[in-house]
């Protein structure tokens, strides 16, 4: 298989075989934004789209708590809706998306998103 990356330089690709010893992701059921905003407020979904933005880490102050939390928020839009996601702790600080990607706007997705 060919396959021409960004640079437009040719590359190479070898066909892996099926491992059935290799545990197996969960299959994704990605819905669409209109549908998630329609679901209970803390429901777990997949979702995609176009990443429009992200922020860089925010240290925010939990007065429940009177402890502090990081966040980062991402606004991804898809054909039926736009949306903000809010990622927390672990998750945003060792999240790949970074403000300097979301320049490129490119598509991302998001598992099990609450």
């Amino acid at each position: 298989v060919k396959y021409y990356g960004h640079n437009l330089a040719e590359q190479r690709v070898d066909k892996c075989e099926d491992n059935p010893k290799m545990p197996r992701a969960p299959p994704h059921k990605y819905r669409s934004i209109v549908e998630v905003k329609k679901l209970p407020v803390g429901s777990f979904v997949d979702v995609r789209g176009i990443l429009l933005t992200c922020s860089p880490l925010t240290e925010v102050h939990v007065s429940k708590t009177n402890g502090k939390k990081v966040k980062r928020n991402f606004s991804i839009i898809d054909q039926t809706e736009a949306i903000q996601i809010t990622v927390w702790d672990e998750q945003a600080i060792h999240s790949i998306i970074t403000p300097e990607l979301a320049l490129t706007h490119p598509t991302v997705a998001f598992k099990s998103v609450p």
